[in-house]
């Protein structure tokens, strides 16, 4: 399946938009969660006759401010095994086992497959334990910023924002205030 285009103004959620889009006599949306720019979403299905479930529908959106259509999206059931793995866990705990969802053992393993993913994921991130405002950290790789800039050492100040650290005289200062986006899925380690 390929994108579907709309119009849709800002300040709708995302849990708005999908339930009046997806919530039917037959299934509704549970509970959601958006994760850099992708959906995640607890679809409770409720067919006559048939013992209600939750699944994961995954769905990748993208806003064209610029364009009269301007969002985006594209709904991946999680029997697809889809590649995005960021899905929060809360979403992953309302989840019906995969025999519940399908009898197909293939579309069973996909879901297994995927929630193992995101497990791993959500395993990754906790170990590299929890950081307190002026803890240092240093990543793997270097970043590179839009000046040109690279840098490796920061401290971090809350959020997604950053000093950047430098090193002069034999001591490591402060010298920018920086925004890193994503940083946690990075490689990286705390110095202290």
């Amino acid at each position: 399946m390929g994108w579907t285009s709309h119009q849709r103004y800002k300040g709708i959620s995302n849990r708005d938009w999908f339930a009046d889009l997806l919530d039917s006599p037959h299934g509704r949306v549970q509970d959601t969660a958006t994760v850099a720019g992708t959906c995640y979403i607890a679809y409770r299905v409720e067919g006559p006759g048939e013992e209600p479930y939750t699944t994961a529908l995954i769905v990748l959106t993208r806003w064209s401010p610029h364009d009269y259509y301007n969002f985006s999206y594209k709904i991946i059931d999680e029997e697809m095994g889809p590649a995005e793995n960021r899905c929060p866990e809360r979403i992953l705990e309302q989840l019906s086992p995969p025999e519940q969802i399908s009898q197909e053992s293939y579309a069973q393993e996909q879901m297994n497959l995927w929630r193992s993913s995101c497990q791993n994921y959500h395993a990754k991130r906790k170990s590299r334990g929890s950081i307190s405002r002026g803890n240092q950290i240093l990543f793997r790789h270097p970043i590179r910023f839009s000046d040109g800039t690279k840098a490796e050492r920061f401290e971090w100040k809350h959020g997604n924002t950053f000093y950047l650290m430098g090193f002069q005289d034999g001591v490591w200062n402060r010298t920018a205030t920086v925004r890193i986006r994503d940083w946690r899925d990075r490689e990286w380690a705390k110095l202290s």
